[in-house]
C-alpha cells in the first residue's frame, strides 16, 4: 500500500516501491542501532542539556543524538563484514534478508518492533566488529594505542548498559501502574501492569460497564479485542479499516457487532481517523450510551428498530 494508516490507498508503483525502499535503507543504520541499545527517542531525552549546568552546551547541536545510534549501527554493519570475512555467513544473509523486507515496507516507526527477533544477531554482529577492532588495535607498533584497545568494548558496552538500564530504571519508576479489577466470580484483585495510563483505566471502566448492559451474545469492536475478552469475556473484534463508510457498515453488520468501543488515545491512527468519524456521523445507525468523567472512552450502541431489525442506512 503507498498509506498503511489509510485503507482506501493504492498499492505502490515500482518506481514507489523503489524509493520507499531507497530512504528506508538510508535509515537503517539509526534503526540497526536502536534495535541493539534503545530508540531514537531515548537518546534524544538524554542530549537536551539547554545550558543549565554547562552553558557552553547550548552551542551543541541537538540532532547530536544521532551519534551513538550511528556509532551503533554502523558496528553491526561492520560486524556482518568480518563475519563474511571468516567464512560465517548464516547471520550477515539472515539479517539481510529481515532488512530488506523491511524496506520494503511503509511503517518504519514499527522497524524497531520487527527487528526484536533479529536483536541477538545484530548483538554477535555487533561484538565481532568490536572485538575485531581491539585485535586490530593490538597489533600497533604503539604502546599507547595497544594499551588503549581495551577502551573500544568498554565504549560500546557502556552506550548500551546505560541506555538499557536507564530504561528499566524508568519503566520501574515512572510506568508500573496499580490496577484493581474483578474477576470472572466477582473477586476483586490488585496487581501492576506497565503503561496503565489514565486512558488504560477509563477503557476498563467502559468495559465494567459494558458488561453489565450487553447480552451474552453481543459482540463488540474495539481496538484491543484480546483485551476486552480476556478482562471481561466480552466476544470482541476490531473495527474494520476502511475508508467507504458504506464498506464499513457493511462489514460491522455482518459479525454482526452490537457495540463499539472508542479509546482515541489508546486506538491507532487508522481508527481514529476512519471509524470514530464514521459513527459518529451516523446518529440513526449508531446511539452513544456511554461516555467516561475525562471523555477518553466512548461507547456507541447499534440502533435496532422496535421489531428487532437493525436500521440500515
Amino acid at each position: 500500500m503507498v498509506d498503511a494508516y489509510s485503507p482506501g490507498s493504492s498499492n505502490v508503483s515500482a518506481r514507489q516501491l523503489a524509493q520507499r525502499f531507497w530512504e528506508n535503507s538510508l535509515g537503517m543504520g539509526v534503526t540497526l542501532g536502536e534495535a541493539v541499545s534503545d530508540s531514537r527517542g531515548f537518546w534524544r531525552y538524554q542530549l537536551p542539556f539547554r545550558g543549565q549546568r554547562f552553558p557552553f552546551l547550548k552551542m551543541v547541536s541537538p540532532r547530536l543524538f544521532y551519534i551513538p545510534l550511528i556509532l551503533l549501527g554502523g558496528l553491526c554493519l561492520g560486524g556482518m563484514v568480518v563475519l563474511i570475512r571468516r567464512g560465517e555467513v548464516f547471520i550477515p544473509v539472515y539479517v539481510l534478508v529481515v532488512v530488506m523486507l523491511l524496506c520494503a515496507t511503509p511503517w518504519p516507526p514499527q522497524f524497531r518492533r520487527y527487528l526484536v527477533p533479529v536483536a541477538p544477531f545484530l548483538l554477535a554482529s555487533l561484538f565481532s566488529a568490536v572485538l575485531g577492532i581491539g585485535d586490530w588495535l593490538r597489533l600497533s607498533r604503539r604502546t599507547l594505542v595497544r594499551k588503549c584497545a581495551p577502551i573500544a568494548l568498554m565504549i560500546v558496552l557502556a552506550l548500551i548498559f546505560y541506555a538499557e538500564l536507564n530504561a528499566i530504571g524508568a519503566m520501574y519508576r515512572h510506568h508500573l501502574d496499580r490496577v484493581r479489577s474483578e474477576t470472572y466470580d466477582g473477586k476483586l484483585v490488585e496487581y501492576r501492569l506497565f503503561y496503565y495510563s489514565a486512558a488504560s483505566k477509563s477503557l476498563d471502566d467502559g468495559l465494567d460497564w459494558l458488561k453489565q448492559r450487553a447480552k451474552p451474545g453481543d459482540v463488540v469492536a474495539t481496538s484491543m479485542p484480546h483485551w476486552a475478552y480476556l478482562r471481561k469475556g466480552l466476544k470482541a473484534v476490531r473495527p474494520p479499516l476502511e475508508s467507504n463508510p458504506e464498506r464499513i457498515q457493511a462489514l460491522l453488520d455482518s459479525v454482526p457487532v452490537a457495540y463499539i468501543v472508542l479509546s482515541p488515545k489508546n486506538d491507532g491512527e487508522a481508527i481514529n481517523n476512519h471509524v470514530l468519524p464514521f459513527v459518529e456521523g451516523n446518529p440513526q445507525a449508531w446511539k452513544c450510551v456511554y461516555v467516561d468523567e475525562e471523555r477518553l472512552v466512548r461507547i456507541y450502541e447499534r440502533v435496532r428498530s422496535e421489531d428487532g431489525d437493525k436500521v440500515m442506512q
